[in-house]
């Protein structure tokens, strides 16, 4: 007899659960309704003919070759000029502190690491 009353207890916890997963969804529908669809028609899409091609180009300067330099000049590139840039002096500190203010205040005393 025990066995039949745990088996009912059990059936009947599994129906409320399910009772309470069914409401749940319900509720879930209700509140959010599915998004909108968009429905398409069968409508026929206007095709618009290309663009004609650009008519060609005539100009004296595209039929030139390029320009010719005179024979006794040298072109920009052949020319090699040397740089003198200035040597480089490291600007040297004020002091050695590492502090960025010049005094500390009274009663405290700078510490450095060995080898600073």
């Amino acid at each position: 007899m025990i066995a039949l009353e745990i088996l009912y207890v059990a059936l009947a916890t599994v129906a409320v659960l399910g009772l309470l997963q069914v409401f749940a969804y319900v509720a879930t529908r209700v509140l959010y309704p599915p998004e909108p669809q968009i429905i398409y028609r069968n409508v026929p899409v206007q095709m618009q003919a290309p663009p004609p091609p650009p008519p060609p180009v005539h100009s004296p300067y595209l039929q030139q070759g390029p320009p010719q330099l005179p024979k006794n000049e040298p072109a920009l590139t052949q020319q090699t000029q040397e740089v003198k840039l200035p040597e480089y002096e490291p600007r040297k500190p004020a002091s050695d502190s590492l502090r960025l203010d010049a005094e500390l205040p009274a009663g405290i005393q700078e510490t450095r690491p060995p080898g600073l």
